[in-house]
């Protein structure tokens, strides 16, 4: 018995629940619009704005990023240009030194060589400096002892005995063959009185010396210093890390170096395939072009380091919102329920009280029928009664006849006939109370 009572309860239960889903479901079905579109702007509004935001944000640290650049590759090329300025000067005090002397005049002055070695060691930035003869010997060195060493298989060396340069020219990056530290050198063409090629002077300048300076504009990872030649061979770079030897004549970089002496970019690196920021500009009127690249995650960084905590203020926000939206929902639905259940109440206090309504007019349609039949009865007795006066009128009326007394039936006539008039006047009455008609008096002679 127990369990027969819990399941009758469950069951109960169960088409309560379902009502409740079904009535939900009507109730989503007709919400209004306004509604809905009220309460998805409000949980879309502060996405929205985030995301203005976000996008504005974005474009000022990209900006910043690029003012930065842009600061940072104007110092850099004026360090660049002072220096390589202070390399040519070397090289034009050293020609106007030698003058028109011969090598053997060179090689037996031995002012010269303590001139060069008093220039290395002002200028911390020369690695080496001297002179080389027409057919690529070194005749004149800071280190005295790499007289007679061949450099005819240098690039600078080719460049100049070639007569493919003029003025001061800048040699590919190279392991100097003293200390194996890499370097580039400057070289200017020697000639003799007749105007022909008669050598080269040279200054050797370690990349170490830009890349210990480069450093302090490098704060992480994430930017990028290169010094170019303007055909494209890579001089230096830093960080230093699997540097090619040319860089592409068609890549991002040459193409707008061919297009302005400065300027800035964005592009994707030809070399480790990084977007990046580019800001370049020539060092002076040499071919030779610096750039300070940022890593485009750089800044990407830097803009979630700002937005990170807005996004989780918005994600806050938007779970309040969703609360209070499904508080809102939940309190109108409950509204709606019991709006339904009342409606469904009065629903049936009206079919009801048409019930009820309708029985009584039935009720009342059975008491009219019943005092109609009690008037019937009424009026049959009392017709009964009448015929029956006539009749026993008429029947006394024959008696009479037959035995000759004409005046009794005189009496029996009269009696007769006011028992007549009587069912006369219950007729009329009759009528009357049917149509609903008002009785009409009309005066009638009596003769004595």
């Amino acid at each position: 018995m127990r369990l027969f009572t819990q399941g009758l309860c469950q069951l109960h239960q169960n088409e309560a629940d379902t009502q409740e889903d079904s009535q939900t479901i009507r109730f989503f079905q007709h919400i209004s619009p306004s509604l809905l579109a009220l309460l998805g702007l409000a949980l879309l509004m502060p996405w929205l704005l985030t995301g203005w935001f976000g996008w504005y944000h974005y474009g000022s640290v990209t900006r910043e990023a690029e003012h930065t650049a842009q600061r940072s590759v104007v110092a850099l090329q004026e360090h660049a240009g002072s220096v390589l300025e202070t390399h040519a000067l070397v090289l034009h005090q050293i020609e106007a030194l030698t003058g028109q002397q011969s090598w053997g005049e060179i090689s037996s002055d031995p002012r010269l060589e303590g001139t060069l070695t008093q220039l290395v060691t002002r200028f911390p930035q020369l690695s080496a400096v001297g002179l080389v003869d027409a057919v690529g010997q070194v005749r004149l060195c800071n280190h005295g002892q790499h007289r007679g060493v061949s450099v005819a298989d240098r690039q600078y060396f080719g460049a100049h005995s070639n007569g493919n340069v003029q003025g001061v020219f800048f040699s590919e990056p190279e392991s100097s063959r003293i200390h194996g530290e890499p370097q580039f050198t400057m070289s200017i063409a020697r000639h003799n009185a007749q105007g022909q090629f008669d050598g080269i002077i040279f200054a050797s300048v370690p990349v170490r010396y830009f890349t210990d300076f480069w450093r302090q504009f490098v704060p992480s990872e994430g930017y990028l210093v290169p010094m170019v030649r303007g055909d494209g061979v890579l001089l230096t770079r830093y960080p230093a890390a699997n540097n090619p030897r040319n860089l592409d004549i068609n890549g991002p970089f040459l193409s707008h170096i061919r297009e302005a002496s400065h300027g800035i970019y964005t592009a994707v690196s030809q070399v480790d395939h990084i977007e990046r920021i580019n800001a370049y500009s020539q060092v002076k009127d040499y071919p030779i072009y610096i750039s300070y690249s940022v890593e485009r995650n750089v800044v990407w960084q830097r803009w979630w380091g700002d937005m990170a905590p807005g996004i989780l203020i918005t994600i806050v926000v938007t779970m309040a919102l969703i609360g209070l939206a499904g508080l809102v929902v939940r309190r109108a639905q409950l509204q709606h329920i019991a709006l339904t259940r009342w409606r469904n109440t009065a629903s049936t206090l009206e079919l009801e009280i048409k019930r009820r309504e309708h029985a009584e007019a039935v009720l009342r349609q059975g008491q009219k029928m019943e005092a109609l039949g009690q008037l019937a009865g009424g009026i049959a007795h009392d017709f009964n009664n009448l015929l029956a006066g006539v009749v026993g009128n008429l029947e006394m009326m024959r008696i009479h006849l037959e035995h000759g007394r004409l005046e009794a039936v005189s009496r029996s006539i009269k009696a007769a006939e006011s028992v007549a008039d009587t069912a006369t006047a219950i007729t009329k009455r009759l009528l009357m109370f049917s149509r609903r008609e008002v009785p009409t008096v009309r005066a009638c002679s009596v003769s004595f």
